[in-house]
């Protein structure tokens, strides 16, 4: 999904290794996000009625939904190791991104955690 010549596949070698280490997680999350959901579209194009009664049809469509669920979650989680001042001041897709998110961090949490109050 993103180019190669994207920031996050062209890592300074500048960077504190926590900076590179946080940067290339998100990275990796969204192409894991973008490669789980674009999977997902071509199961779902794929099923029909009479392979809903199967149920291991519906697994590989769980999983890829459930891969990027969590993918954007760990996007989620990584973007907010950057505090708001420098350049993230000046995005406003920031604080967008986040609140936009935050009913999908809740499910996954509740998902993932069964039994504990999210």
């Amino acid at each position: 999904m993103l180019d190669e010549l994207s920031p996050l596949k062209q890592l300074p070698s500048m960077l504190a290794p926590h900076q590179a280490l946080v940067l290339d997680g998100m990275n990796h999350a969204v192409d894991i996000a973008y490669f789980s959901y674009k999977r997902l579209q071509t199961t779902l194009h794929g099923i029909n009625t009479e392979i809903l009664e199967q149920q291991d049809a519906l697994t590989p469509a769980y999983l890829d939904a459930w891969a990027s669920v969590d993918a954007i979650d760990r996007f989620r989680a990584l973007l907010s190791h950057f505090p708001k001042g420098g350049i993230l001041s000046r995005v406003e897709a920031h604080d967008t991104f986040l609140s936009s998110t935050e009913d999908l961090r809740v499910l996954r949490n509740v998902a993932d955690h069964v039994g504990v109050v999210a």
